[in-house]
């Protein structure tokens, strides 16, 4: 698979698990909410699954406005 700059660059955006734990709001108490840590593994499994989903799409070459049903072939809502 030959990636463009621009799609290149939108995979580097994705951040590892490590970083989006850094980056989200686990409270001020030093002490990791089980609540905020289940929200925090449910949007970063959301967030692969949506990019994995665009990235099969444009791999299998199809059309643009069929991203939409790629996109619904895993709900989101799976993911709790």
């Amino acid at each position: 698979m030959i990636m463009s700059k621009q799609e290149k660059s939108n995979m580097e955006k994705i951040p590892t698990a490590e970083k989006f734990l850094e980056d989200f709001e686990l409270g001020t108490t030093g002490k990791v909410d089980i609540e905020d840590a289940k929200q925090a593994i449910i949007e970063f499994a959301r967030l692969h699954v949506e990019t994995a989903l665009k990235a099969a799409h444009k791999n299998m070459q199809l059309p643009q406005e069929d991203l939409e049903f790629t996109l619904n072939s895993y709900p989101l809502e799976n993911i709790k």
